[in-house]
């Protein structure tokens, strides 16, 4: 963007989204950063539809289950929230008041659901909106996605590798994919049922592999993508007009200065 662009873009009240990715492996034949392709995608093509400014792409996330593979950017916690919490208040500094994350990596929920608690009693000018890629799809859209895949896998298996392919055309190469398919789940926990450990994603998938790889298309790819972008671009349009969170946000905060006297 230019900068009369991007101080339109202000003038015009339009939201900031920010994609957020990882890097690990996602086992021999799809490239690395391919979660922070997959958002980015998401997040341009949406901006198209209900116009926002997109951020580039942050790729540092939690990867704490993907560490033992060569490739991971695996930053300490404390320094990970504190460092996206300072890129948010950069981003609310040249003048957004609504930023929506769109996060491509499943590891990141918990981690970013905790960053957005920490921000309740943090004084700021802007709110935080986070969405993963399937959490805006609507009944109609799932059904549409479970009719494109044969299959319904995980990490790195038909779905995902898809998704790249259509997200980073000619990255992925499939004759690097060496597991026997279909690549099952282990269950090494399945006897501490209800019980959580850090080890629930290794103790099913050792290499990080899921399903049956083999079977992704480009095409299927896109297809997902088109289901996925709309939805995307309904939850930018959501974000823009929402009003509660704002008031809310300011309430939560007038409470908190009133108890303390002063910021947290």
């Amino acid at each position: 963007m230019l900068p009369y662009q991007f101080d339109k873009a202000i003038e015009d009240g339009q939201i900031c989204i920010l994609p957020v990715g990882s890097l690990e492996r996602h086992g021999e034949h799809i490239p690395y950063g391919c979660d922070g392709g997959i958002a980015e995608m998401l997040a341009v093509e949406a901006a198209k539809k209900t116009p926002a400014v997109v951020f580039p792409t942050y790729y540092f996330g939690q990867v704490h289950e993907a560490a033992m593979h060569r490739g991971s950017i695996n930053f300490p916690p404390e320094m990970l929230v504190t460092h996206l919490r300072m890129l948010l208040d950069q981003i609310a500094y040249n003048g957004f008041k609504k930023i929506l994350i769109i996060s491509g990596h499943g590891g990141n929920r918990f981690f970013l659901q905790f960053l957005d608690k920490t921000l309740l009693d943090y004084e700021r000018s802007y709110c935080l909106y986070i969405v993963d890629p399937d959490s805006v799809l609507n009944d109609a859209e799932r059904e549409k996605l479970r009719q494109i895949f044969e299959t319904n896998d995980g990490h790195a298996g038909e779905t995902e590798t898809s998704m790249c392919m259509a997200a980073m055309p000619g990255c992925v190469d499939l004759s690097r994919q060496i597991f026997p398919e279909p690549i099952h789940r282990m269950g090494k926990m399945d006897g501490l049922k209800g019980i959580y450990t850090g080890y629930y994603f290794n103790a099913d998938w050792s290499e990080g592999v899921t399903g049956s790889p083999s079977l992704a298309t480009e095409e299927k790819g896109k297809a997902v993508m088109d289901i996925i972008i709309d939805a995307t671009a309904r939850a930018i349009k959501t974000v823009q007009d929402d009003e509660e969170i704002p008031k809310l946000q300011k309430e939560i905060l007038d409470k908190c200065r009133k108890m303390n006297g002063k910021r947290l």
